[in-house]
C-alpha cells in the first residue's frame, strides 16, 4: 500500500454516492477524488457538493440548447483543472493532521512533566524520557482522527427557519472527556500527596505539599477548565440571533449587537504557526448591559466556515 493509499483508506475508490451516470462528469468527479486525502467519509462532503455544482452547470447549459454530453463537456471546460478543487480539501486536512500533532503533544509533554515532577525527576528528564513510543502513538492517532475518522459525514444544511449549530466535532468532545478522566485521575494523586497519603514511593508530608505538586495541581485544573470549554462551547446561529452556550449559561446575540470580526493571526502577526492563527477568529459583541465581550472562533469546529461567512455578511465585509 502506497503513501497515498494509506491517507485515502479506508475507502480508496471514489464514492459511489458522487456518481451522475454521465461518463464525461463522472470522469471528472474521479480525477478530483483521486487528488483529494482522507477516507471515503472525509472525501464524500467535498465531492457532493462538486457534484452539485457540476449538475447545475450541466442544466444551465441544457436550458441553453446543449445536448446532454455537450452540456457535460461544456461543464467540465468550464471548471477546468481538478486541481482547482483538490487543493483546498488538501490543504485543510493537512493543516488539521499538523495541528492534532502540536496539540497531542503539548498534552503529552504536559503529563509527562506532570508525572515525572511528582516522582522526583529533572525537567529534562520529564520531556526527553519514552520519547520514541510517545511520537509512534501521537502519529497513530493522528492519521486515525484526521485521515480515517470523518469530522462529518454529509454536508451540513441548515435546519428549520435557517438554523445550525456550531460545535466542536464529536471526536474531540470524546478526547477531551479521556484527557479529562486522566486528570482527575492525576489531580487525586496530587491531593493524596498533599494531604500525606501515597500508595506509591515512601516520601515526608513536607515534600508532598511542596510547591512542585501545588504547580502540578494548577496545571491540570487549567487543562481541565479548557477541556470543558471544548466540551461546552457551540453557537447556535438564526435569522434573528447568534446564541452563545459557554460553561455557565448561554448567551443571545442580536446580529445587530456584533461589532466586530477579527483574525487573530492578523491581530498578533508575532504568534508562530500563522497558517493557523489566520482561521482562528475573535468576536466582539455587546451583551444586554452594552458591555463588550469577546469570543474564540476556532477552525475545528464544525459549520465554522458557514458561521463566518454570516458574521461577515451582517458585517459587511468582503467575503474571504
Amino acid at each position: 500500500m502506497t503513501i497515498t493509499n494509506l491517507l485515502r483508506f479506508p475507502g480508496i475508490d471514489c464514492p459511489k454516492e458522487v456518481l451522475t451516470g454521465n461518463m464525461i462528469l463522472d470522469s471528472y468527479l474521479i480525477k478530483v477524488d483521486q487528488l483529494l486525502l482522507g477516507s471515503g467519509l472525509i472525501r464524500l462532503p467535498y465531492l457532493l457538493e462538486l457534484r452539485d455544482h457540476l449538475e447545475e452547470y450541466r442544466e444551465r447549459f441544457m436550458e441553453d440548447g446543449f445536448s446532454e454530453d455537450e452540456a457535460a463537456k461544456a461543464t467540465v471546460d468550464k471548471l477546468d483543472n481538478p486541481v482547482l478543487y483538490s487543493k483546498p480539501q488538501r490543504s485543510r486536512v493537512l493543516r488539521r493532521f499538523v495541528q492534532i500533532i502540536a496539540s497531542m503533544t503539548v498534552v503529552v509533554i504536559l503529563f509527562g512533566f506532570c508525572l515525572n515532577l511528582l516522582e522526583g525527576m529533572s525537567i529534562t528528564e520529564s520531556i526527553v524520557m519514552g520519547w520514541p513510543c510517545k511520537l509512534v502513538c501521537i502519529l497513530l492517532v493522528a492519521w486515525f482522527l484526521t485521515f480515517a475518522y470523518p469530522t462529518k459525514v454529509l454536508p451540513t444544511c441548515l435546519g428549520p427557519g435557517g438554523t445550525f449549530t456550531v460545535a466542536y466535532p464529536k471526536r474531540t468532545i470524546i478526547l477531551s472527556f479521556v484527557v479529562i478522566l486522566v486528570c482527575l485521575a492525576l489531580l487525586a494523586e496530587c491531593v493524596f500527596r498533599i494531604i500525606g497519603v501515597n500508595f506509591n514511593i515512601p516520601y515526608t508530608r513536607e515534600l508532598s505539599a511542596s510547591a512542585s505538586v501545588l504547580s502540578v495541581a494548577f496545571i491540570i485544573l487549567l487543562l481541565i477548565y479548557v477541556l470543558l470549554k471544548c466540551i461546552v462551547r457551540r453557537y447556535q446561529v438564526s435569522p434573528q440571533e447568534l446564541t452563545i452556550s459557554k460553561c455557565f449559561g448561554s448567551t443571545d446575540v442580536p446580529w445587530g449587537n456584533i461589532d466586530k470580526l477579527t483574525s487573530v493571526g492578523e491581530r498578533h502577526s508575532w504568534l508562530p504557526l500563522k497558517w493557523y492563527w489566520r482561521d482562528v477568529y475573535i468576536l466582539a459583541y455587546r451583551d444586554v448591559s452594552g458591555k463588550t465581550k469577546k469570543v474564540l472562533i476556532p477552525s475545528e469546529m464544525e459549520n465554522y466556515d458557514q458561521l463566518i461567512l454570516i458574521i461577515r455578511e451582517k458585517l459587511g465585509l468582503p467575503k474571504v
